[in-house]
C-alpha cells in the first residue's frame, strides 16, 4: 500500500471564512492506494514515507497491520542511515527493520518493551489474544517435590510463544504480500529454536496463491505456491522449520497474495520454541 497526494483535487473555500485551511486540504489531498495504483492517470503523486504512512494511520485510514506492512516495504526501498532520527525511530518502534538496524537505535531493553506493545497491536488486528507464555517456579507444597533446584542440559520448551487468527482474510493483491499474522516475541537467548506454522487457504482453479513465513523480515522460512482445483475448497498447510538465531527480539510473519482473483486465508497459527 502506498500514499498518494491528489495533486488537483478542489480547494473547499466556500466552507470557510477566508477559504479552507492549508492544513485540511493538505489532509484531504492524501488517500491509501495500492502498489499498482496509476499516478499519472490520476494526476497524483506518491509521497509514500514514513512520516505520510504516520499521518494516515492518525487519520483512522489504515489499520495497524496495514500501517506496520507499509513501513516494511517502504524500509525496503530506502537507506536506513540516511532516514531522520524520528524516521528511524518509528521504523524500529513498529519492527519494520531487522535487528541490527534496531540495535542501532534502541537497546535490547528498550526492544523488549516496544515488542509487549507491537504484540497488543498486532493481536487487535487479528481480532484475537494471545497469553503470553511465561516459565514460573513450581510451589513448595505438601507431597510436590522442589523442582526449582533441578537442572537440565536440554532447553527444550524453555521459552515458548504463539498465536493464531482464526478468522478469513481475503485480498487481490497480486505484487507484494499482505501478512495476514505477525508474532513478536520477547527477548529471547541465543540457541536453536523451532519455527511452526499452519493456515487454511482458498481460491478459484485460476488462482495461485503464494504465502511465505519470514523471520525478522529477511529469513525466509517457507515459500508456498498453491493452485487450488475447487474454488469451495480449503488447502491445509502446514511446517516447521529449525533455525539458529541470535539474542534478541524475533519477528515471524505469515503473509499471503494471489497471481489472479481474490483469495482467502484462515486458522492461522505461528509458534517459536526453544530448542537448545
Amino acid at each position: 500500500m502506498k500514499v498518494a497526494r491528489l495533486d488537483t483535487l478542489p480547494r473547499q473555500d466556500s466552507l470557510f471564512t477566508g477559504g479552507e485551511p492549508d492544513g485540511r486540504y493538505e489532509k484531504r489531498q492524501l488517500i491509501v492506494v495500492d502498489d499498482d495504483y496509476d499516478f499519472n492517470g490520476n494526476s497524483a503523486t506518491d509521497v509514500t514515507g514514513v512520516d505520510s504512512l504516520k499521518l494516515v494511520r492518525s487519520l483512522g485510514r489504515m489499520n495497524y497491520m496495514e500501517y506496520r506492512d507499509s513501513l516494511i516495504v517502504y524500509a525496503q526501498t530506502v537507506t536506513f542511515s540516511n532516514l531522520t532520527t524520528e524516521q528511524k525511530e518509528e521504523l524500529c518502534l513498529n519492527f519494520a527493520v531487522d535487528k541490527s538496524d534496531r540495535d542501532s537505535v534502541f537497546s535490547v531493553g528498550d526492544q523488549k518493551k516496544h515488542a509487549k506493545t507491537i504484540q497488543k497491536l498486532v493481536d487487535e488486528a487479528n481480532k484475537q489474544i494471545t497469553f503470553d507464555s511465561k516459565s514460573v517456579d513450581i510451589a513448595d507444597e505438601s507431597g510436590i517435590p522442589d523442582m526449582t533446584n533441578i537442572s537440565s542440559s536440554s532447553a527444550y520448551g524453555s521459552y515458548v510463544a504463539e498465536t493464531s487468527s482464526e478468522l478469513e482474510s481475503s485480498t487481490k493483491e497480486k505484487n507484494s504480500y499482505q501478512t495476514k499474522l505477525s508474532l513478536v516475541t520477547t527477548s529471547v537467548s541465543d540457541g536453536k529454536y523451532r519455527i511452526g506454522w499452519s493456515f487454511e487457504v482458498q481460491g478459484s482453479d485460476k488462482d495461485d496463491i503464494e504465502n511465505t513465513v519470514t523471520l525478522n523480515n529477511s529469513i525466509v522460512l517457507m515459500e508456498t505456491n498453491v493452485k487450488p482445483g475447487d474454488k469451495g475448497n480449503w488447502i491445509p498447510s502446514s511446517g516447521f522449520k529449525y533455525e539458529t538465531i541470535s539474542e534478541g527480539v524475533q519477528t515471524i510473519d505469515l503473509k499471503f497474495k494471489t497471481t489472479k482473483d481474490a483469495v482467502k486465508i484462515r486458522r492461522a497459527r505461528l509458534e517459536i520454541i526453544k530448542i537448545t
